[in-house]
């Protein structure tokens, strides 16, 4: 009798290509988070909404890698959009969109707010093309999630 892998049973050529795409699916889900995520800082509304939807499509079968870009990037997502939505509140009541408050307040987001939230994104990026978790510096801390 001839002794193999095979024939210990110990040699299952389906498991690998089931966790591979297992992986798969859980690493396309956190990039395209971030992918949302990092739109969602040049066009705050919109694709904070596909953000949501994405994330509550994907939450209950995501791994603990994949669950913890959709939390971070729903959370933070939602931060720069109510900061966006804010801003154009106080523009529209007591300013102009003519006025060249409005220019300045939107400048200062795009110099200060977008950057502050662009750098985090793009580690987060990085990390989840990789395949692993990443904790955004603050916000991490905040919904206690451990890289």
């Amino acid at each position: 009798m001839e002794w193999s892998l095979k024939t210990l049973n110990l040699y299952n050529p389906t498991d690998k290509i089931i966790n591979m795409t297992e992986k798969k699916d859980d690493r396309s889900t956190a990039i395209i988070a971030e992918a949302l995520y990092l739109l969602n800082l040049l066009f705050p509304i919109v694709t904070y909404i596909g953000l949501l939807l994405f994330s509550f499509s994907r939450r209950e079968n995501a791994s603990d890698m994949a669950a913890k870009h959709l939390k971070q990037t729903v959370t933070a997502g939602a931060i720069v959009t109510g900061i966006f939505i804010l801003l154009n509140l106080v523009i529209v009541l007591f300013f102009s969109y003519k006025s060249i408050t409005a220019l300045i307040a939107f400048e200062a987001y795009f110099i200060a707010i977008v950057p502050l939230f662009l750098i985090p994104g793009l580690f987060g990026l990085i990390k989840a093309m990789s395949g692993e978790a990443y904790r955004y510096p603050l916000l991490g801390k905040i919904l206690k999630i451990q890289a």
